[in-house]
């Protein structure tokens, strides 16, 4: 894997023991590229970098999605923020 491919993780999101991989642009296109296996070895080898290696044990891949290739994501996502539901409408 491209050493510039940089991941973002959300980690226990509401409590839940998951840990949320994302990416987006060149380093996305290479790891959807690469396949979910290659994905989730690139993360757990990050993961325990940053954490350290006893974390290993305690991930298992869930699953990946792979929005460059679904046709009607277009590879990208939008949202309203706070305050601005109103804004749905145009997003949609």
């Amino acid at each position: 894997m491209d050493p510039n491919v940089c991941l973002s993780y959300y980690i226990r999101p509401l409590g839940r023991p998951v840990i949320e991989a994302f990416c987006g642009g060149t380093g996305a296109v290479l790891i959807e590229r690469a396949g979910p296996v290659e994905g989730f070895a690139f993360a757990v080898d990050e993961l325990s970098a940053l954490l350290g290696s006893n974390i290993r044990r305690h991930l298992s891949p869930f699953v990946a999605s792979s929005w460059c290739g679904t046709e009607w994501i277009g590879s990208s996502y939008s949202h309203a923020l706070p305050g601005h539901a109103d804004a749905r409408q145009i997003l949609a």
